[in-house]
């Protein structure tokens, strides 16, 4: 009997030390047929007991083999792009985990990833809709992935990742209610960085005493409850990019002393390079320029009103919202007021 005890004590030492052995990492193998040969960017938020940091790692594939690390001490949703591209698919990693991705031609879409359970299921679902194009056909897929097993957590991240909530928000409504079980446990949607959903029902943000946002210099952190915030949304090339320009140059010509305000112009590019050549080529100055590759799905995208790109965030002295949308006229109008 007493030998038996020891025997399990034993064990359980086994146990314990092992997992104190785990570091704080997992590992990517690429794979793939057909000669591949060029980068592919992982993006990620990565996070520890303390704090959290957005991660880019490159793997430079080259006749489709390629081996990198990711680090993380707490479960990641790692986004995977080639050079210039948005995200075609992601997938879900765990300390320790041994990622493997195979499959046959450069189009991540098209890729088996596998590692774990989610990854897989993921995985699965976008093979089969590699070829959906377009928002509504895309909702369509998610709906039906969903609605086969509510209770997947692998749902939940798809939902909350690929689903285009600005074009059916009552749909998205909907599928998020019916997330029964695992799936419906508050960490995916912590995982997806949507906090405003934890209840069920897009509620009113509630800002944090500050936020951090990624730049070309590393990091920086605006105090939202000190000096009137202007916050930009852009994106290269997208439909308002121009008049998203305007107001942050207008802003900056209105309020020339900076430590009276923050304005802060975030650029959602995926292409980092892009991203900073052209910081490089303009004249703005006085201004914070931040950059936040997974748009939607960032941690900052779960504090503040963002329901399209381009689009301008005005928020007061007091951290109250006055103004979210694409009317850039009218949030340089609401930012000026707040100078009296």
């Amino acid at each position: 009997m007493r030998e038996g005890i020891w025997k399990a004590l034993a064990l359980l030492l086994i146990a314990v030390m092992a997992a104190g052995c785990t570091k704080n990492e997992f590992d990517v193998e690429f794979t793939l047929k057909g000669g591949v040969s060029r980068p592919y960017r992982l993006l990620y938020y990565a996070s520890d007991p303390k704090k959290g940091w957005y991660a880019e790692t490159m793997a430079n594939v080259v006749d489709g083999k390629a081996e990198v690390k990711g680090a993380t001490r707490n479960p990641a949703l790692v986004f995977i792009c080639g050079s210039g591209q948005r995200p075609s698919t992601l997938f879900y990693a765990e300390r320790g985990d041994k990622i493997r991705i195979s499959g046959e031609g450069a189009d991540p879409a098209r890729w088996e990833i596998r590692g774990n359970a989610i990854s897989e299921k993921i995985s699965k679902w976008r093979r089969e809709n590699a070829s959906v194009s377009g928002p509504q056909k895309m909702n369509q897929a998610v709906a039906r992935f969903v609605k086969a097993d509510p209770s997947e957590p692998a749902a939940a991240i798809v939902l909350l990742t690929f689903y285009d909530r600005r074009l059916d928000s009552k749909g998205f409504d909907a599928l998020r209610k019916s997330l029964t079980g695992k799936a419906a446990d508050h960490e995916w949607t912590e995982l997806t960085a949507r906090a405003d959903f934890l209840e069920g029902e897009p509620a009113a943000p509630k800002l944090p005493s500050k936020l951090l946002f990624t730049t070309q210099q590393g990091t920086d952190t605006v105090a939202t409850r000190r000096l009137p915030i202007l916050l930009i949304f852009t994106r290269r090339n997208y439909d308002g990019a121009d008049d998203a320009k305007t107001l942050l140059k207008d802003a900056a010509r209105q309020w020339k002393d900076s430590a009276q305000r923050h304005i802060v112009e975030i650029g959602t590019d995926p292409d980092s390079i892009g991203r900073y050549r052209n910081l490089d080529r303009d004249s703005v100055s006085n201004v914070i320029r931040a950059w936040m590759p997974l748009g939607f799905s960032d941690p900052t995208a779960a504090y503040v009103p963002l329901q399209s790109v381009p689009s301008a965030v005005v928020i007061d002295r007091k951290g109250n919202f006055l103004y979210s949308g694409t009317d850039f006229r009218r949030a340089l109008d609401e930012f000026i007021k707040l100078k009296k």
